[in-house]
């Protein structure tokens, strides 16, 4: 098996956007891993979308600073679907950690 990493930083804003493709499906790969942090030195509130379009304060709240990991480890099984973000004000900043294998 093939363990790929991906790491990228996005600037979020009022509108839902997707920040993670979903892996149902695409070329047999699966998330082992995922890691997700609000790096605004603000107090920009992000909110987080798992199969769904982000809602403000709707799911998962990840205030300034705050981070939020999903593992394979201990036989939970990170989520697969898309993962989207909105931010309670534009300049936002996030950053994403996330393995795939195929």
């Amino acid at each position: 098996m093939e363990k790929r990493i991906n790491q990228r930083s996005f600037t979020i804003g009022t509108s839902s956007s997707e920040i993670a493709k979903a892996m149902y499906g695409f070329q047999g790969s699966r998330r082992i891993s995922m890691i997700i942090k609000n790096t605004s030195t603000a107090s920009e509130v992000i909110t987080l979308g798992i199969d769904k379009n982000a809602i403000t304060g709707e799911g998962l709240v990840l205030n300034a600073g705050e981070t939020i990991s999903f593992s394979q480890d201990g036989g939970y099984i990170p989520p697969q679907g898309q993962v989207t973000a909105i931010a309670s004000a534009a300049t936002a900043k996030l950053s994403l950690y996330e393995e795939v294998e195929n």
